[in-house]
């Protein structure tokens, strides 16, 4: 490792620089006297060096200025969804040396160590005598850094596995040629991280800084990506069950990922972290899963659009991500899959599409996902083979979806807002919720034997969010996985999770492969109209539907077991560092 000779007092002024809120904090000082010594004693200096580890261990790893960001590039290596394109990831083509898409390149494997000496400098900097007065706010400080250490550490953990671990600035002349820690000790330190951090963070603040609530959301997190359920479980009895706070979930599902402002003011938020006004998001952003309706000026049957977009869709809801939101039955009240309600199964085989978008479905589909005959940005959607996004009826315009679905999830329609290609506007990225720490504390409870408890947390996203009716305590543990899994799927999904969780619970299940992960998803095709081109049903003209794999439309997804457990260590760093004797299994 040799990343710690470009760090030093010139990155620390650059922070400060580009990232301070107070454009005037440089005119207390002149400007050849600013030094190490003078930053520390500055709360305003020493504040915006914190800041600035915000914004730089955040980039290129759970957000991203220009370009995708984890909660919607990772869910295109999985089922959730029908990639227009060859994705590399989803067909390996990639190695230790070649990297594997452009955001997450194996060069952020070095570059989070950067990250991570700036949260390990504010830490022991702040903890020596010589510092500004306010010995509460500088324990504060030293525990969003800690907090920030934990984040990076996390997300390089779910990639890497074990990793080596840091809790002191390092210099040049220091042995920089660190051992690499087992998996579960390196989930401990950034555990211990967290638990050190709590008793100094605020129960209330900024929701782009570290709260106790945020803390505890993390804590989870971590716990069950590590698989230590002790751990979990009393983060989650503090967090949820305790008194850190007055959070509870927001019957807004939608309005938490799809509006700027409304994040600040929601209950269930604990961390985020804005972009904007000067946020690329249709080409950058959201151009991944937009896609529709057509800018002005292309060739469309079916009904005309009142608003055009002009963003390039990449990813398409796939039909098994559909088919896992639930309906309830007409007879017996249960949420079922669609095809096992009363209601499908009295159609009998000429079943019209309609069925699967009954108002008696989970809540967070129509949420979720733009279907057919649903309206987007005011515009009747139509997607069968008569309709206006129909991959085989939109001439010059090949960025249709490919699964007779769209995205509504992240997306802001907002008519006087509108998503164009390099137009400007603004963006919140949601980190930590309430919602995850649910299942993260019933997967906890689940895997400890407490399936009472388990179910009991895993009903709060289920009947807040879903609409849907509770599940009995009392269910069996096998009834408990296979609901739990649906669960978290269609709560999370769009949120970087479930690329992670098939990963995890292959592991804790000592399962061979992952299914989900090795096979092509699929679309729906309408033949015929659905409704007539005013909304209005038409029975008779309903349309029957079929599943067909998507068309051609990227590849098959290759997931190779166990060898993609983890990700591959740059092999730069194999070679540099004697310490580190191998690569990951596989690679």
């Amino acid at each position: 490792m040799k990343i710690y000779n470009t760090i030093g007092l010139v990155s620390i002024l650059l922070i400060l620089i580009f990232t301070s809120c107070n454009d005037d904090f440089l005119d207390k000082l002149p400007k050849d006297s600013l030094n190490e010594a003078v930053i520390w004693t500055d709360q305003s200096l020493a504040e915006n060096v914190l800041k600035g580890l915000y914004f730089e261990g955040l980039m290129n790893t759970y957000t991203r200025p220009n370009q995708f960001a984890e909660c919607l590039e990772v869910d295109t290596w999985t089922d959730n969804g029908v990639n227009r394109t060859n994705n590399e990831t989803c067909s390996e083509a990639f190695s230790p040396s070649n990297g594997f898409g452009d955001w997450a390149s194996l060069g952020n494997y070095t570059k989070q160590y950067e990250n991570i000496r700036k949260a390990c400098l504010i830490i022991d900097e702040l903890q020596k005598d010589n510092t500004f007065d306010d010995d509460q706010l500088k324990k504060q400080f030293i525990a969003e850094a800690r907090c920030m250490r934990a984040m990076i550490y996390g997300w390089m953990a779910r990639r890497w596995g074990g990793l080596m671990l840091v809790d002191e600035t390092l210099s040049p002349e220091d042995d920089l040629n660190l051992p690499r820690a087992s998996e579960s000790d390196t989930y401990d330190f950034i555990i211990n991280d967290l638990k050190s951090a709590l008793p100094d963070l605020t129960s209330k603040g900024p929701k782009e800084r570290f709260t106790k609530g945020a803390a505890l959301t993390l804590l989870l997190r971590i716990a069950v990506e590590g698989r230590k359920w002790d751990d979990a479980i009393a983060a989650g009895d503090q967090l949820l069950y305790g008194k850190e706070g007055d959070w509870q979930l927001d019957a807004n599902y939608n309005q938490m990922f799809g509006n700027y402002e409304y994040p600040a003011q929601s209950p269930e938020i604990m961390f985020y972290l804005t972009f904007g006004p000067n946020k690329r998001v249709a080409d950058d952003l959201l151009g991944m899963h937009i896609g529709s309706p057509t800018p002005p000026g292309r060739n469309i049957k079916g009904p005309q659009f009142v608003l055009n977009t002009d963003a390039w869709c990449q990813f398409h809801p796939s039909q098994e991500l559909v088919n896992d939101y639930l309906v309830i039955d007409a007879e017996d009240g249960l949420a079922k899959k669609y095809n096992k309600t009363s209601q499908w199964l009295a159609a009998g085989e000429d079943t019209t599409s309609s069925l699967m978008y009954a108002p008696t479905r989970d809540a967070r589909f129509d949420q979720t996902i733009v279907h057919d005959s649903a309206y987007y940005f005011t515009n009747f959607i139509v997607t069968n083979r008569e309709g206006n996004v129909h991959w085989n009826n939109v001439q010059d315009h090949p960025w249709m979806t490919k699964s007779g679905y769209i995205w509504r999830k992240w997306v802001q329609e907002d008519e006087n807002n509108m998503p164009i290609y390099q137009q400007l506007h603004k963006f919140t990225y949601v980190l930590l919720r309430l919602g995850e720490a649910y299942l993260n504390y019933a997967e906890s409870q689940a895997n400890k034997g407490n399936i009472p408890a388990a179910v009991k947390a895993m009903n709060m996203t289920r009947t807040a969010h879903g609409q849907l009716p509770a599940l009995s305590e009392g269910i069996s543990a096998d009834e408990f996985w296979k609901w739990y899994k649906i669960e978290r799927r269609v709560e999370l999904v769009m949120e970087g999770d479930r690329y992670w969780s098939l990963i995890r619970w292959a592991r804790v299940e000592g399962a061979s492969g992952i299914p989900e992960l090795n096979r092509r998803t699929h679309a729906i095709d309408i033949n015929g109209g659905l409704t007539d081109f005013d909304g209005d049903n038409i029975p008779e003209k309903a349309g029957v539907y079929r599943f067909v794999d998507n068309h051609g439309f990227g590849t098959d997804y290759i997931f190779s077991w166990p060898k993609r457990m983890y990700f591959p260590i740059p092999q730069s760093e194999v070679i540099n560092n004697p310490n580190i004797l191998e690569n990951n299994p596989g690679w």
